[in-house]
C-alpha cells in the first residue's frame, strides 16, 4: 500500500437496505417514494445529489434511447426516469471514488500507462479501495477512448469487477436531426460501454444531471479522487499531460489544483512521472 493510503480506514460497511425494483417517472418518484436516502445526508452528499437531482438514473444497459437506423444521426437519447435497481445500487454505496484521467495520450504513453510501472501505480491505489464491497466508483461520462485515454481501461476494469460504477452526465440541449435535444450521447460513448453494460445490468449506472447542474461539480462531491494521467509528465515524449498545447491548464489538472486548495483533502503524486494523483478526504 502507498503511504498515502497507510492511514486509510477501509473495513467493510453494512450495505444498505435496497429500495423496490422498477422503474419510475421522475414526478411519481419524487411524490410517492420513501426517501430512505435521508439519513445519509450529512456523510454522503453525492448521494443526495444523484437521489434528489437526476432526470436520469437507471442501469446504463436500459438507459437510453435507440436512434433511429441511419443516415439519421446516431445519438443516444436518455431516459427521464429513476430506476429501482439503480437506486439499489447507488444506496449501497458508503464511500464514493471519482475516477479521471488525461485523454488525447501520445500512443507511446499509452502504452507505458498500460502496460509498464503507472500500471502497477494505478493497481496499488485502487487495490486499497477495491478491499471494501461498499465502496463506489464515478467519472464524468463524457467518451469512452481506451486507445487515448488510459484511464478508460481502469473503469472498465472496475466494472467488469462488479464493482458499482456511475457514469455522470449533464444533459446539455444539442442539435440532433434537426431538433434540438437533451441528453444525448455519442454512438461512441454508448458502443464503448455497451458490452460491459449488458454484462453487469445492477451495477453500471447511468446518471444524467439537469443542465443547471455542471457534471464536476456533482462529482465534486466524493470522498477521494483518483486521477491517471492528468498530472503525468513523459520521459519518452516530453509531454507534460497537465496543460493543453496551447500551455492552458487541462480540466484535469485544473480540478486537481482546487483539490490541493481543499484543506479536507490529503493529496498525493505518485508513481514514474508523477502519473498518479490521489486525494482523500481526512474522514474517509
Amino acid at each position: 500500500m502507498l503511504p498515502s493510503l497507510q492511514r486509510l480506514s477501509l473495513a467493510a460497511r453494512a450495505p444498505a437496505e435496497p429500495t423496490s425494483v422498477g422503474e419510475f417517472g421522475m414526478a411519481e418518484l419524487l411524490e410517492s417514494l420513501p426517501r430512505p436516502y435521508q439519513s445519509y445526508e450529512a456523510t454522503l452528499p453525492l448521494t443526495h445529489e444523484l437521489l434528489k437531482n437526476a432526470r436520469t438514473l437507471v442501469p446504463f444497459s436500459a438507459a437510453f434511447h435507440p436512434p433511429p437506423p441511419p443516415p439519421a444521426e446516431q445519438r443516444w437519447i436518455a431516459k427521464e426516469t429513476v430506476d429501482g435497481t439503480a437506486l439499489h445500487a447507488v444506496l449501497a454505496v458508503r464511500r464514493w471514488v471519482k475516477i479521471g484521467g488525461k485523454n488525447g495520450m501520445d500512443p507511446v504513453d499509452v502504452n507505458l500507462m498500460l502496460n509498464g510501472s503507472p500500471r502497477e501505480t494505478i493497481n496499488e491505489v485502487l487495490d486499497s479501495f477495491r478491499i471494501d464491497d461498499t465502496v463506489g466508483y464515478l467519472f464524468d461520462g463524457d467518451n469512452y477512448e481506451p486507445d487515448k485515454a488510459p484511464f478508460s481501461v481502469i473503469i472498465g476494469e472496475l466494472i467488469a469487477g462488479g464493482h458499482t460504477v456511475v457514469a455522470v452526465k449533464t444533459d446539455e440541449p444539442r442539435m440532433v436531426d434537426g431538433r434540438m435535444t437533451k441528453a444525448s450521447v455519442s454512438n461512441g460513448f454508448y458502443k464503448g460501454w455497451e458490452d460491459l453494460a449488458r454484462a453487469h445490468p445492477t451495477t453500471f449506472v447511468m446518471a444524467m444531471m439537469p443542465e443547471n447542474i455542471k457534471k464536476e461539480a456533482v462529482t465534486r462531491k466524493a470522498d477521494a479522487f483518483v486521477f491517471w494521467g492528468s498530472t503525468y509528465v513523459s520521459e519518452k515524449t516530453g509531454r507534460n499531460y497537465r496543460f493543453k498545447p496551447d500551455h492552458s491548464p487541462t480540466q484535469g489538472w485544473t480540478e486537481i489544483q482546487e483539490f490541493k486548495q481543499d484543506d479536507d483533502l490529503v493529496c498525493r503524486e505518485a508513481g514514474e512521472g508523477d502519473n498518479t494523483f490521489l486525494a482523500v478526504r481526512n474522514d474517509f
